[in-house]
Order: C-alpha cells, then structure tokens, then sequence
C-alpha cells in the first residue's frame, strides 16, 4: 500500500527563510550576492556532472548538492575552496544514500574536470594531477573537508529528496499521460537544484509544485482527491505553490544558463540550456504564469463569493465580467482548486 506524503522534511536538517539565506556567511563577508549565486551555480554543475560521470544515482547527486548548499549557509565561499567541499558532498551523499563510489575514484575524476581545461592550454602539464602525491594529498583533503561538512550539517545524515514524493503522487495521474508529465517534474526537481529553493522549502512540496507545473505544460487537469483539490492532495497551501512554482520557472530566466548571473539584461539573454530555444521556453513560462495569476484571481473570487453567501445566507450569482473571463480562459489553462 502507497504511504502518504509524510510531510518531514529534509529531516533533522532546518530549513532558513529568505532572510537568514540572504544573510549567509559569504555575503556577511562582502560577497556580492549575484556572484554568490554564480559560484553556488558553478559548484552545482561540477557536482551533478562529477555524479553522472561516477555513475551516480540523481537522489545522491541531489542530496549532495542540498548539503552543499547547507554548508555554505554556515561557511563562508571565500574562505573554503568550494570545488573541494563539493567533492566531499558528493562522496559523503553516496555513502548516504547507499550508492557509495571509491574515494580514489572520486577523486581522479575531480581533480581530471578541476585540471581539463588547464592541461588544454598546457599540455606538458597533463600528467601532474594524476601524480601519486597529488592523489594522496586530495585524499587527505577530501577526508578534511567530508569531517568539516559533518559538523556543518549537525551529522544529521537522513535526507529526504523530492524524487520519491514525485513518484508517490503518480498514482494520481492518468496512465496515458503518468510517464511525459513525470519525467518533465523530475527535470523540474533537477534544474531546482541550482536555487535555494532546498534550503527553503521540504522536498515534498517541491515535488506538488514540480507536477503542478508540469500538468500546466502538458495542458491536463489537475488531480484531486476525495473531492478535495489538488493542493489537499499534496499538502501544500494555494500561497505555497504559487511561491514555489514561481521560483521554479525563475530558474529558465536566471539560473539554467552556466555562464549567467541574476539580473542579466533582456538584451543579452542566452537559451536556458544548450538543446532548448530560449524563446520557446520564454513562451512556455509565460503562458504558465498566466495561468497562475488567473487561477489565484479565481481564488479570489471564489472566497469572495462564500463571504457574500455567508452575509446574504443564499447562493450569488457570477457577475457578466466574471462569466466572460472564464470563457475568455485560454485552451489547456485548468481550475485550480486550493484545499
């Protein structure tokens, strides 16, 4: 039998408000926060890239990434050589998650991307990063830095990721549509990993948000359950969802890009990723936020109307302008129901 949504969190692992992540321990020490977010992007891909070369699982690349970005709440960017601290994330996530890679094998593969491009431009260097010295003093290292990560995250080692909520809530999709619109939540809960958004919300609602964007994409209606919306099946708040699903789709606008920084002009905007034009996911992420804002205007109404019926102690009737809106509703846009 399916267990439901348990609603824990990332377990023993708090979660910070906006104000404590905009405070963190690199920006109280004079790092700009558009360059904080880009060497948080920077340490994002080397870590999912190392995973995928090490054959690691997306669960263990995504609880490395998560406690990489607790780390660096508490410790300061400028102070601790973040490609070293990923690899530690990286080595500790797969013990963590009982998919544990050789730490002479993580190595070699970080210290091969940290030197690539270096050995490019000097090819007589090509052999000094896979020295026997150099191996064993990234061993030590590496071994340093996991110890300090420990400490920083409290050894608070069970972790709960978005993956397992996505597939949880599956169950509630329509067959002919439950792969497609799974598989772009998942890549939704992927690309998330390069916000804050782990550090602000449970995996949980990530994972409603995720599928709520990706049924608006896939232009179906949204599950219920036992009469009640879709927000009473996932265990999320109208407000909630909004917020999350609205930093969602900032990542297509600030973050996909590598080389980006937030508040890059209009005018020099790249394509969010190297197989995707950027114009088309512009579209798609506009058409989303409308749906959005008419399914809370909506809300809105709706409760107002209840308020109306609580007064007068009968039904109202929809005024012309509220009627002509929602024939007006763009093809594929669905009710929203909050719980």
């Amino acid at each position: 039998m399916t267990q439901p949504l348990s609603g824990i969190g990332h377990a023993g692992l708090p979660l910070y408000t906006k104000q404590q992540i905009a405070e963190s321990a690199s920006i109280r020490e004079g790092l700009e926060p558009y360059r904080e977010a880009q060497w948080r992007r920077q340490y994002t891909h080397f870590i999912i890239d190392l995973g995928k070369a090490l054959g690691v699982p997306q669960w263990a690349i995504y609880t490395a990434v998560f406690i990489c970005h607790h780390y660096f709440i508490k410790r300061s960017m400028q102070k601790n050589d973040r490609y070293l601290v990923a690899t530690a994330c990286l080595y500790l996530a797969s013990k963590v998650q009982e998919t544990p890679k050789y730490l002479r094998d993580v190595i070699k593969e970080a210290e091969r991307r940290k030197w690539a491009k270096w050995v490019q431009q000097h090819p007589a260097d090509r052999g000094l990063w896979e020295s026997q010295a150099n191996l064993e003093k990234m061993r030590d290292e590496v071994l340093v830095a996991e110890r300090a990560v420990l400490y920083a995250i409290s050894f608070q080692l069970r972790i709960k990721v978005p993956y397992n909520d996505l597939l949880l809530l599956q169950q509630h999709l329509p067959e002919a549509h439950r792969h497609d619109v799974i598989n772009v939540a998942w890549n939704l809960v992927n690309d998330s990993l390069q916000t804050t958004l782990s550090l602000l919300w449970p995996p949980e609602k990530i994972a409603a948000a995720a599928l709520f964007l990706s049924l608006q994409m896939h232009g179906l209606p949204l599950p219920s359950k036992e009469g009640h919306g879709f927000c009473a099946l996932c265990n999320i708040t109208d407000e909630e969802l909004r917020e999350i699903s609205n930093g969602l789709l900032d990542v297509y606008v600030t973050v996909l890009c590598k080389e980006s920084v937030p508040g890059t002009p209009p005018d020099r905007a790249q394509p969010s990723s190297p197989n995707a034009d950027g114009t088309h996911l512009q579209l798609q992420e506009n058409r989303v936020r409308l749906v959005m804002q008419q399914q809370h205007v909506q809300t809105q109404q709706q409760q107002q109307q209840q308020q109306q019926q609580q007064r007068s102690g009968g039904p109202t009737t929809p005024s012309e302008e509220q009627q002509q809106a929602q024939q007006e509703q763009p093809n594929g846009s669905m009710q929203h129901n909050p719980s």
